[in-house]
């Protein structure tokens, strides 16, 4: 924990679940005697994934489901700056060697992709092991998805 130089906010960190890879900073506003006032700011750099597929063995078609969600800057239970997504966001998916063989973006409002087990050339893929991956250029969640047909 650290103050900033004119001593009007608290920098306090910490990392869920005792994951030293996610690690979430918040600044509290502090008021002249050291307190902190119950209605103002508090700023996140905490922000929520998930991603998911299903069926998963695959036989046709398969549809990826996800959340993105970024806390934003809050004061009085109101959202002021969440992260905008739009054009930096992708699921890919790669084959066993690391290619990646079809590519979807994603739009701020979209919750979930049906993808018909085809590359980006139209053609089927063979069945195997595939990769799955929702990137959003600050982090990825790669899952693993089996093709059957």
């Amino acid at each position: 924990m650290c103050y900033t130089p004119d001593s009007s906010y608290m920098v306090c960190g910490y990392s869920s679940n005792n994951d030293s890879l996610n690690y979430n900073i918040v600044l509290i506003k502090i008021d002249n005697n050291g307190n902190v006032p119950v209605d103002d700011i508090i700023i996140s750099n905490e922000i929520e994934y998930s991603l998911e597929c299903y069926p998963n063995p695959v036989s046709s078609n398969i549809t990826f489901s996800f959340h993105i969600h970024s806390a934003g800057w809050r004061t009085d239970n109101a959202l002021l700056n969440s992260k905008d997504f739009t054009g930096h966001t992708h699921i890919e998916i790669y084959n066993v060697k690391g290619q990646l063989v079809k590519q979807f973006s994603i739009n701020n409002d979209q919750s979930s992709i049906v993808w018909d087990g085809k590359d980006s050339n139209g053609k089927q893929l063979s069945n195997g092991i595939y990769l799955y991956k929702l990137d959003t250029g600050e982090k990825s969640i790669t899952k693993k998805m089996v093709l059957l047909r």
